[in-house]
């Protein structure tokens, strides 16, 4: 029984093609019990399919390579559930007749009420008295009322008769007519919904959603399903190979051949490079388009045994694929599998095909006998208009029988002619260079044919990474009536897939998108309406350790710095004890996490990206902008895209490491496994980027950690709100703790615990220089020896060569110098111009000091807000007063700053004439840019000086066309910086694309937002399984 289309067409009286039929007293065969009023001419889905909803985007999937991990997850396809016909051409009065009206039912529908007391010795019965009931009566069959998608141990049986698994009382089972009638109603309108949610997967949501329909332009042509053994892609390929490799499978060819012994084979062919070009330039065209002298050489690959079912063959199981195209599924049946194993050379036996021979093909239109096949199939797809004649009836099941018989010997490649062997190429035959036959047959009915409806099928589901089963599609050849099994075992390949289930099957992330928050937009709007929730009211932060939140009194707190009488959230402080108590909370943890698989830690980091790049982002960017002092443009490609970025390719950069294969045999099996460090991490993060600071706490903990997270006071209402993405996308109790704190308390309890692991820390070089002290101090009393990460600043710079493009030099020196007010860990401090160069340079950097706007965040206008606290304000303005008074610099242009409702500090243009000056050393992290012009004859040992100036090796940029100077640049500066640019300005690194980093004095060098950092955080362990017995300890050298 099948769900009528809704396009089905209306043909009252249409009788069923199954009659009721008695053939003894025990045996009854039943005719559906309704009326039909439809006849459903079109092929229904002839499987119930299942879709498995994936709440990710699907941009980021990709091609798969089978692993180990793979075998634990399966796919399934969810559409709106088969309710059978429809309910509703019962009339319903006649199932409440009016007892004064008797109403004589129709017989079906009489059989429909009647018992079965006569079939209970023949048929399966319930557990309810063993009365049985035609499984069409049963209204939870039909009904999404009752326990249709309860989850079953056994499969459910659709025949005569429903063992049923569940224990269920009568009355769910039989109910009164009204209720059975309500639950068909409602069942119909459920079935109209869209299905949001996976029946038995919770939390697991659709990603898309697509009518389903009948593949009407290809159902006319057979496919199979040809399945290797192996993956017959090459592998470890880079980028370039990969790209080839694709369209070599993709346009692969199998066919029958026999070697010299007699044994037949499968021999597998791929196109040479020159093919591909060639076919990619007619793919799409028509046959009068393309030059059918054109020939296409495929080259041997490998040798493959094989193994062929079909409908006819016993246990064959019907299997289906999707093509995806017009925002519609389409789906098509694979009436052939083909499974193919890798040929073995028996010993004392070499292979005797020569393993570059070629196969040369060409197009060719289809023939009377090709085309009349392919209409006949095509008449099971075509809606019937009307009966048609007896002579077309007959013809078409001529054609049909035709071309079954065909395709049963087309498929069976036992029954193939021989293909010609080593020893029996003909007199025409073309040899390669290096002295390998090439096949050619001799007439053109003979040629091998690319059939014109050889088509890629999921190619555009390739590229938007829809889901669907894996299987290789494979076309089988048409005849060719002059040779009737000309191509008997040649397939055309098309492109495979794998379930999109699991992240282990990734492809490289995309970076989040910047949103240009241009005036009207909805971003803009949304966010407006973000801030006014933030502002509304003062936010609370608790801390959060395990599953209980903690006030402390709420006695810290965290102000606007651009209004500094304006509190915008009430912080607990954690004590000495609750940092304790986070450490045993977290340790109690700690085996349970560490042991979840990776690739289920991975998808909680790939939620919380999606919940920020949706649901949070605009708290996120209010977050950072009010508390941060960020504006609009700063706030987005911090708190959202650099966030978001941190937890996708530091999810994908961790599932690569575990497809890293090390060298086996098959006596020893050899594995290197990812564990979390043996204790807990402390994560001590900064004020100046909300994306630093989750990546922190986050990196650690996607590799097995567990993690005591102290925000900056600063940045905490930001952090907050990243932590609690964190949980709502199923961060388990305790695996991240959230602490904020004093900095003195939370180190004087962390740093000497015996179960510290790491340490993580971004802030000023005193500080780390401290934890690196106390950590050494006390290194006999730990588990291990402690990680530590730290970036702790820099002193970058800008060197512009007289080469330079001056308005590029000139923009990018006034972003990397002013934004966020200088306090980016990588903001430029430093220029060295050419004296030809100074007068125009200065004069527009003045201009351009002078147009900035510094204001509040939220008028978007604003270029420069406050910088983020007293303190800060104090230090730098220490600077500039000191540059008042130094006879080596003079301020060209501001020196201006002002507390009375924000910390304001006006960019700030400095020239200097000692290059030993300590504002040339220090970091002052503000708007403060000094300057120092060099003779154009001295560009190099100027250059040559940057090197060892300060401590600090963190970021640098060289401006320059001249390409001689830029080698010798990137050479004389490359241990001057850990993040080095040519002509673009020393800030702004992007994850996956500019890992992050300094050395000296700048940190540790551990490149955040590389796929190198998440090693930081691992402990290794290498696993050797010897699989043979050892019986012998003695070696042979002793005789």
């Amino acid at each position: 029984m099948s769900a009528v289309n809704k396009n089905n067409l209306h043909q009252p009286g249409t009788s069923s093609s199954r009659s009721v039929n008695s053939t003894s007293r025990n045996e009854v065969r039943y005719d559906i019990p309704f009326q039909p009023m439809y006849s459903n001419t079109l092929p229904d889905v002839p499987f119930e399919a299942k879709f498995l909803p994936h709440p990710f985007p699907a941009d980021r999937h990709v091609k798969y390579e089978t692993t180990m991990m793979e075998r634990a997850y399966t796919g399934e396809l969810v559409t709106e559930d088969d309710v059978g016909i429809f309910i509703d051409l019962v009339l319903i009065d006649k199932y409440e007749p009016n007892p004064n009206e008797p109403v004589e039912l129709h017989p079906t529908d009489e059989l429909l009420c009647s018992d079965e007391d006569a079939l209970s010795s023949t048929m399966k019965k319930s557990r309810h008295g063993g009365k049985a009931v035609p499984w069409m009566r049963r209204t939870e069959y039909i009904s999404t009322d009752y326990s249709r998608f309860g989850v079953q141990t056994e499969r459910q049986e659709t025949k005569l008769g429903y063992h049923i698994q569940k224990v269920l009382k009568e009355a769910s089972l039989y109910r009164d007519r009204e209720s059975q009638l309500t639950a068909i109603n409602k069942t119909f309108e459920d079935a109209k919904k869209p299905v949001r949610e996976h029946f038995s997967k919770r939390g697991v949501y659709a990603m898309e959603e697509l009518p389903l329909f009948p593949d009407f332009d290809a159902w006319k042509y057979p496919f199979a399903q040809v399945i290797f053994d192996v993956d017959p892609a090459p592998r470890d390929k880079t980028s370039l190979e990969e790209t080839l490799a694709a369209d070599q499978i993709c346009r692969a060819m199998i066919r029958g051949m026999m070697d010299e012994k007699g044994e037949q084979f499968v021999a597998y062919f791929v196109p040479t490079l020159e093919t591909i070009r060639k076919l990619k330039s007619v793919e799409g065209k028509d046959i009068s388009e393309i030059d059918l002298s054109t020939t296409f050489d495929f080259k041997l690959l490998r040798e493959y045994n094989w193994s062929v079912k079909n409908k006819a063959s016993v246990g064959y199981e019907e299997n289906h694929f999707f093509s995806f195209r017009d925002g519609r599924a389409y789906y098509n049946e694979l009436e052939t599998r083909v499974r193919l194993n890798r040929r073995r050379v028996k010993d004392g036996h070499v292979h005797s095909a020569v393993p570059n021979s070629r196969l040369i093909v060409r197009y060719r239109d289809l023939n009377d006998q090709e085309l009349a096949a392919l209409s006949a199939r095509s008449m099971v797809v075509n809606p019937l208009e009307e009966e048609d004649d007896d002579e077309d009836e007959a013809e078409a099941e001529k054609h049909a029988d035709d071309t079954a018989a065909e395709k049963k010997l087309d498929t069976d490649p036992s029954k193939l002619p021989p293909a010609k062997d080593n020893n029996q190429w003909s007199d025409n035959e073309v040899k390669s260079e290096e002295g390998s036959p090439v096949v050619e047959e001799e007439t053109e009915e003979e040629i091998e044919s690319l059939l014109l409806f050889f088509k890629l099928y999921f190619k555009e589901a390739l590229k938007t990474g829809k889901s669907c089963s894996l299987f290789y599609l494979v076309m089988t050849p048409m005849f060719n009536p002059m040779k009737k099994l000309i191509s008997g075992s040649r397939f055309a390949l098309g492109t495979f897939f794998r379930t999109l289930t699991s992240a282990e099957f990734l492809k490289t992330p995309q970076n989040e998108p910047v949103l240009s928050y241009a005036p009207g937009s909805d971003e803009r709007i949304q966010l407006d309406q973000a801030i006014a929730r933030l502002t509304k009211q003062v936010n609370n932060i608790h801390a959060v350790i395990g599953n209980e939140m903690f006030d402390c009194g709420f006695t810290g707190e965290q102000r606007m710095p651009f209004d500094h009488k304006t509190m915008l959230a009430r912080v607990a402080v954690c004590d000495k004890n609750l940092i304790r108590k986070a450490i045993d909370v977290a340790l109690d943890s700690r085996l349970a996490w560490e042991r979840m698989p990776l690739e289920k830690r991975a998808e909680i980091f790939f939620k919380a990206a999606d919940l920020a790049s949706t649901k949070y982002r605009m708290d996120l960017n209010a977050a950072t902008m009010l508390g941060q002092g960020k504006t609009v443009v700063q706030a987005e490609i911090d708190a959202a895209c650099e966030l978001i970025d941190f937890w996708r390719f530091n999810a994908y950069y961790a599932l690569q490491l575990e497809k890293v294969r090390l060298i086996s045999s098959k006596d020893i099996q050899n594995e290197l496994l990812l564990r979390g460090l043996q204790g807990f991490v402390a994560a001590i993060s900064p004020f100046n980027f909300t994306a630093i600071g989750s990546n922190m706490s986050s990196c650690p903990a996607l590799m097995g950690n567990v993690v005591l997270w102290k925000p900056a006071r600063t940045a905490v209402l930001s952090n907050y709100i990243s932590f609690k993405i964190l949980r709502e996308a199923g961060l388990p109790d305790g695996v991240i703790n959230f602490i904020p704190s004093k900095s003195e308390t939370f180190g004087e309890v962390v740093l000497p615990s015996k179960h510290l692991a790491g340490v993580g820390f971004v802030g000023s070089l005193p500080v780390f220089q401290h934890i690196w002290k106390v950590v050494g101090n006390n290194v006999e009393n730990y588990y291990n020896f402690p990680r530590l990460s730290g970036e702790c600043g820099g002193k970058n710079f800008h060197f512009i060569h007289p080469s330079a493009d001056f308005k590029t030099a000139v923009a990018c020196t006034a972003r990397a110098a002013f934004e966020y007010q200088g306090q980016k860990c990588s903001a430029c401090s430093r220029l060295y111009l050419p004296q030809s160069m100074w007068p125009e340079f200065k004069d527009a950097l003045i201009e351009i000091c002078k147009e900035i706007k510094i204001g509040d965040p939220r008028d978007y206008s604003v270029f420069m807000s406050a910088v983020i606290d007293r303190p800060a304000f104090e230090n730098i303005c220490s600077y500039i007063e000191h540059a008042k008074s130094s006879p080596s610099l003079k301020i060209l242009y501001g020196g201006d700053y002002d507390d009375e409702k924000g910390y304001f500090i006006h960019p700030t243009l400095l020239l200097c004439s000692d290059p030993n000056d300590r504002i040339m050393k220090e970091e002052i992290f503000g708007p403060v840019l000094t300057v120092i012009t060099y003779p154009d004859p001295h560009c190099n040992e100027v250059l040559a000086s940057i090197k060892d100036s300060t401590e600090y090796a963190l970021t640098g940029a060289i401006f320059a066309q001249d390409m001689n100077f830029v080698k010798q640049a990137r050479m004389d500066l490359r241990e001057a910086c850990g993040n080095f640019y040519v002509n673009d300005k020393c800030t702004g690194a992007v994850v996956g694309q500019q890992p992050f980093g300094g050395s000296r004095k700048s940190g540790t060098n551990d490149k955040a937002g590389g796929p190198y950092y998440v090693l930081k955080w691992v402990s290794h362990l290498a696993v050797k399984s010897t699989l043979t017995p050892i019986h012998e300890w003695k070696y042979p050298s002793m005789g």
